[in-house]
């Protein structure tokens, strides 16, 4: 009985020990964050994210602003969630819909564990303007085979 108990506690140290260690592997990123293209005025989220191998990573996203700098979460302005996670949002209302000053912000994310830290490839959102009609067309009536020119 000893034995068998001793072969259990065992096992469940070997065990503790190599999940602990999963954190000593070097990290490989397998997704990276993706561009985006968004049209100014619109709104709703708008979501950047990356796929890491197995272990145990801390996540933190930054944006470029003259330098990189560490996201956290926020309501002010422009409402921003997943600081700390694999998914980063950014959310947008009718209160603060996307604007051309989101054109080419650039994000990553850099991903740590004990063995190091490592940075996904930077992502960049585009902002476009919608199209709109300057001029709407007046109707006109002619007879069949007639041109007509709008």
């Amino acid at each position: 009985m000893k034995k068998n108990l001793r072969f259990i506690i065992i096992t469940v140290i070997a065990a503790l020990l190599l999940a602990g260690n999963s954190n000593d592997l070097s990290a490989s990123i397998t997704q990276h964050p993706q561009n985006v293209s968004l049209c100014s005025g619109s709104t709703g989220n708008v979501t950047f994210s990356i796929a890491v191998s197995l272990g145990i990573y801390s996540y933190q996203w930054e944006i470029y602003d003259r330098g990189w700098v560490e996201l956290v979460n926020t309501t002010k302005g422009v409402s921003i969630s997943g600081a700390t996670t694999t998914t980063l949002t950014f959310g947008f209302n009718s209160f603060n819909p996307i604007s051309s000053s989101f054109n080419g912000t650039q994000v990553r994310c850099k991903v740590s564990s004990k063995a190091g830290t490592i940075y996904s490839n930077t992502a960049t959102a585009t902002v476009r303007t919608p199209v709109s009609i300057g001029t709407q067309p007046i109707s006109a009536t002619r007879v069949v085979g007639e041109s007509v020119t709008f």
